[in-house]
């Protein structure tokens, strides 16, 4: 956290140095800003003042276009400075262009109620879900990413926020929980769960679209993820940027298939209800052993 000093007033700010830091509400203030800057109603500079005025909780605004409000005016610019390390830019089309960095992939949006409905999401980084659900996830995501279809992304929502399991408070203190506050996830209510998330606020669809967006470049940038007793796995050799997001879908849902053969973890059935890191450990192994027979054999 960046640690502002207003020596007049005799306090300190804190400012999140990244969307890592952000609570629920600066999550949501992000999501809101974000959008008008996306759709050209407020300019990158407007952008960065409406986060700082929100960040920092000031509910007073002066007319920073009066001569006598010029030193309020500077130091609002300087402290939306900070909000640019939420942002990187790319160079696209001969013109360089302000993204969001995919530093959202720590859950700050664990429920929200519709209908008298709570819908609980899973943890950090999909810690928690499991590898249907996670197909099925990115499925929905690369649909919605490539023709901004709402059914999409409510599908995509509806697979990971689920209401809570019918016996949670007799389970919740069994020795064998697994943690998981929300319903098994099942495909086939995935449509029911998507006529109430639709009624959802699209601010918090958003902010939940940039959680899913930053967990799937978690997974595919993480090159020494801990897996614990000192061994780290390299995600990175499962996801080839040069391949199009499609083709690295329909390798992904051939890994279920391929998997099911081998009977390791069981049947289809079986290896969808596997948690999603497990799965994905296990393929780091098989590519890895894949790519060393392939050495020995090409250097004999």
């Amino acid at each position: 956290m960046h640690k502002i000093e207003v020596t007049e007033a005799n306090h300190t700010f804190l400012f999140p140095e990244s969307a890592l830091e952000f609570t629920k509400e600066q999550t949501l203030v992000f999501a809101r800003a974000s959008l008008l800057y996306l759709s050209k109603q407020i300019t990158f500079s407007q952008l960065k003042t409406t986060l700082a005025y929100n960040f920092l909780n000031l509910k007073r605004r002066a007319d920073l276009t009066k001569a006598e409000n010029s030193q309020i005016a500077e130091n609002i610019n300087i402290i939306s400075t900070l909000t640019e390390a939420y942002f990187t830019q790319k160079r696209i089309d001969g013109k360089n262009q302000n993204q969001i960095v995919m530093d959202f992939y720590l859950q700050k949006i664990p429920s929200f109620k519709i209908d008298g409905i709570t819908f609980y999401g899973p943890t950090d980084a999909l810690f928690n879900t499991v590898y249907g659900e996670y197909l099925q996830l990115i499925n929905h995501f690369t649909t919605y990413s490539q023709t901004q279809n709402i059914g999409a992304l409510n599908a995509m929502i509806a697979t990971i926020y689920r209401p809570e399991k019918d016996n949670y408070n007799t389970i919740k203190n069994q020795t064998d929980y697994d943690g998981d506050r929300r319903k098994k996830f099942n495909s086939a209510l995935t449509d029911h769960y998507s006529t109430f998330i639709d009624k959802l606020g699209f601010d918090t669809k958003y902010a939940i679209y940039l959680y899913v967006a930053s967990c799937q470049h978690f997974i595919a940038t993480t090159s020494a993820l801990d897996i614990g007793g000192g061994a780290t796995i390299d995600l990175t050799i499962l996801f080839n940027e040069t391949q199009t997001t499609k083709k690295n879908n329909l390798g992904l849902l051939g890994t279920l298939y391929s998997l099911a053969e081998t009977k390791v973890f069981g049947n289809i059935k079986e290896v969808a209800e596997q948690n999603t890191y497990d799965i994905l450990a296990y393929l780091v192994n098989q590519t890895n052993e894949y790519n060393k027979n392939k050495r020995n054999a090409t250097n004999t």
